[in-house]
This record gives C-alpha cells, structure tokens and sequence, in this order.
C-alpha cells in the first residue's frame, strides 16, 4: 500500500516551473478569494502608478508648460504694446511742452510779457 502511494506520488509528480506566470497561476489556485482580490487590487494600482508616472504626469506637465509658453508670449506682446503707447504719449506730451516753451519765449523776446 506504501509503494502504491509511492508510486502514485511519482506519477502525478511534475517538474518545478521556472516561468514565473506558471508559478503565479499555481500560487493564485490555491488561494482564497481575498487574497486573490487582494493581488489583483495591488496589481491595477501598481499599474495606473506606473502610468501616472510614465505617461499622465509628463503629458499634464507639458500641457502645463505650453499653457506658461503662451501666456508669457501673449504679456510680451501686451508690454510691447504698452511700451509703445506710453512712448507715444510721452512724446506728445515733450512736443506740446516745447511748443509752450517756445511760445512763452517768443512773447519775453517780444517784450509782451
């Protein structure tokens, strides 16, 4: 009865797998349904981290980036343009002082004053 157990032993018996897929089929066989929703939870969050870290960050970040790109471009040009109106008023504001200036000097020449 001992060699029949033996034997069916060593019928049945197969060679350890090195694939790690067989071995993880086998272990999630034996095991319960928890921790079988267990391995699966922390295999899908273990997933969407590397994704978050590979693809969603750096494309929000570059969205990010251009947004910055833009808006920096867009107040460069408001500045310019401001730069440009003041320049402008400044200038008319020197020229109509100079015409006073020499209006006010014209008249002291005159002896008008």
């Amino acid at each position: 009865m001992a060699d029949e157990m033996t034997m069916e032993k060593c019928s049945n018996f197969q060679p350890p797998s090195s694939d790690w897929k067989v071995l993880a089929t086998r272990w999630l066989a034996n095991q319960g349904v928890s921790t079988v929703l267990l391995v699966a939870i922390l295999a899908t969050m273990g997933y969407m981290g590397n994704y978050a870290m590979v693809t969603a960050i750096p494309s929000h970040l570059k969205q990010i980036q251009d947004g910055y790109i833009e808006h920096a471009a867009a107040h460069s040009k408001e500045v310019q343009a401001i730069t440009v109106a003041f320049e402008k008023s400044l200038k008319q504001i020197a020229d109509s002082f100079d015409k006073e200036m020499d209006i006010v000097r014209e008249k002291k020449t005159s002896g008008g004053a």
